[in-house]
């Protein structure tokens, strides 16, 4: 089990981190591989000694030939740690701000996978060693009573709630960016209505600015509805606490999650960030902690949320459906109707939407980012090796010189979103679009590989980093201006500070790990090879998996911490469930 000398060696591990990086000069951006290793090597040392000094033998956790014997931490540390080791190889050949995106590797690369590959996989042997002997014990019985829970959980949403007022008072209405002003000339009658931005989120915004309709009173209604949202957000939360508590995660877990809810600021920050991404995050939430229940209406309810508040929330749900399919689960039936009925639900939505309301669907061309920033890196880095009749139809997309001039490593919105690029060519004849990708494929698959690998490098590496949300209320047409009402109430601006907390979180060693996506992808890639050890069902973590494999397949962007929100959510529980051996099983309904 965690005991206080663990606790001990980890801060003590921490210290010396902290001290390397204020002598080394680390940077902002950047989450240096080094920190994280000395910080496992300073434990791996602490701990050593001090199972020597209590008699215990000293080395037997972590020794490479107690490993070794051990199958599942061999084999489950040789797949997992080589892997990482291969994404960090591959990774510093990104290069998303420069003009050569992809530098060449070569032997010094070998060379480098051949040391990391065995320095990986035995960090990743020990780590599930250390979890191994932590397992296997009895739940903590909770004690508190309905009453008592309801009185914690009222005085938590209202100390979150304080913590995130600052942040509303300074940037109110919110933090507005341009997809928000694009749902409000929707919801104003000013652009047709489509669901690029899901119509439930846009028809959400439009509910509150009719309610608080009146001359001049737009910055009105989005402070309404960022207020509410910052409190749907926080009874997320809350109740993420409470199940904590009623699973039997032991205090420090439960505190600890309170402390990064409340005052971590990425929290009040995306509250008031009036994009679907928020509610997202929470309906996802919500959906896994009801798999994990097993409790089939709050499935289905949360399931059809998830779909209705982002597009690829439907793979999502559709990749639960088919687990909870193919899973030996006595009772799932209940949850495949539920499940079911809410795709079939969602489904009714989406075509009422269009026929019914003229919600017109989401451009095929959108979702084609992946293939875009693929073929336009042929363009400009290897355009020798495309054929002359894909050449002619990638000249009727976009005039070449054009894509030479705008294509954007990592970003495909100023290509499909120029003004010179035919939205039309693509989602009208959608067949020849493929059928040109496919055979550029087989003449520039390496490019293909390249560009992918840039295009999705903030989902897989670790080093790489993104501005986490749009801090205030970018500039509009509609009259929209940030009012600090913290400056006018209290004389304070706050901006600074904000900033500072901001990119303190990004640079602050081994805590910058929580706002890497692809950290946090291995959390759960990590959780879900626990799980499996500890004979429990993953359901709970298909929908988060399938949430990556969708962005990997059509993300817009090489790094939006957004699209990975959830998982940020999530980081206690994900935490909690590894480390702690008193967290009780999902089918255990007593405590439901």
């Amino acid at each position: 089990m965690i005991t206080p000398g663990v606790i001990i060696d980890l801060i003590i591990a921490y210290a010396v981190v902290i001290i390397s990086a204020l002598v080394s000069g680390y940077g902002i951006t950047r989450i240096d591989i080094v920190l994280p290793l000395e910080f496992l090597a300073v434990f791996l040392l602490l701990e050593a000694v001090r199972r020597k000094v209590s008699g215990k033998e000293a080395l037997k956790l972590y020794s490479p030939a107690f490993l070794w014997k051990n199958a599942f931490c061999r084999n489950a540390g040789l797949l997992t740690g080589s892997i990482f080791a291969l994404t960090v190889v591959v990774g510093r050949h990104v290069e998303v701000y420069s003009e050569i995106c992809f530098t060449e590797m070569g032997g010094a690369d070998i060379l480098l996978a051949l040391l990391l590959i065995p320095l990986f996989s035995y960090l990743f042997m020990s780590l599930f060693s250390f979890i191994e002997e932590i397992g296997g014990r009895e739940a903590v019985s909770s004690g508190l009573g309905r009453s008592h829970r309801f009185r914690l959980s009222m005085l938590a949403f209202l100390i979150i709630l304080l913590a995130y007022l600052p942040y509303y008072l300074n940037n109110y209405p919110g933090n507005l960016g341009k997809d928000t002003f694009e749902e409000v000339k929707m919801c104003l009658g000013l652009i047709p209505w489509t669901n690029h931005h899901p119509f439930f989120y846009t028809g959400l915004i439009d509910l509150i600015i009719k309610l608080t309709s009146g001359p001049g009173s737009l910055t009105l209604s989005l402070g309404v509805f960022t207020y509410v949202q910052m409190c749907l957000y926080i009874v997320t939360l809350v109740y993420i606490l409470n199940w904590m508590e009623r699973h039997g995660f032991r205090k420090i877990w439960i505190a600890a999650a309170f402390v990064f809810f409340a005052f971590h600021p990425f929290m009040p920050m995306y509250a008031i960030y009036a994009s679907k991404d928020t509610l997202f995050a929470c309906a996802t939430v919500l959906m896994c902690l009801a798999i994990y229940d097993e409790r089939p209406i709050a499935m289905g309810v949360f399931g059809l949320l998830t779909m209705l508040l982002r597009n690829n929330g439907i793979f999502m749900v559709a990749a639960l459906f088919i687990y909870l399919i193919f899973c030996k689960k006595a009772g799932r039936l209940k949850s495949i109707i539920s499940v079911g009925t809410a795709l079939i639900a969602f489904i009714i939505a989406g075509s009422v939407a269009t026929n019914c309301f003229g919600v017109a669907k989401g451009s095929f061309a959108e979702s084609m980012g992946v293939p875009l920033q693929q073929m336009g890196y042929c363009v400009v880095y290897s355009g020798d090796n495309i054929e002359e009749e894909d050449l002619a139809y990638l000249e009727r997309l976009m005039p070449l010189e054009r894509v030479k001039e705008v294509y954007t490593p990592g970003l495909s919105d100023p290509y499909k979103f120029d003004e010179a690029f035919d939205d039309e060519l693509v989602n009208e004849n959608k067949g020849e679009f493929l059928k040109v990708w496919f055979h550029m494929l087989t003449g520039n698959f390496a490019d293909y590989v390249k560009a992918y690998l840039v295009h999705t490098s903030g989902y897989w590496h670790f080093g790489e980093s993104n501005t986490v949300v749009i801090q205030s209320v970018c500039e509009n047409d509609m009259g929209v201006d940030n009012i600090n009402l913290l400056e006018d109430i209290l004389k304070l601006n706050a901006d600074s500070i904000i900033e500072g907390l901001m990119l303190g979180m990004r640079k602050a060693p081994l805590l910058n790990i929580l706002s890497s996506m692809a950290m946090e992808l291995w959390g759960i890639v990590i959780l879900t090879v626990v799980t499996l050890r500890r004979k429990r069902r993953i359901g709970y973590l298909i929908p988060l998996l399938a949430l990556w494999v969708t962005i990997m397949l059509a993300t817009p962007a090489y790094c939006l911490f957004r699209y990975m929100y959830p998982c940020f959510i999530l980081w206690p529980v994900t935490l909690g469930l590894i480390f702690d051996p008193s967290v009780r099983n999902g089918n255990d309904q007593s405590f439901t």
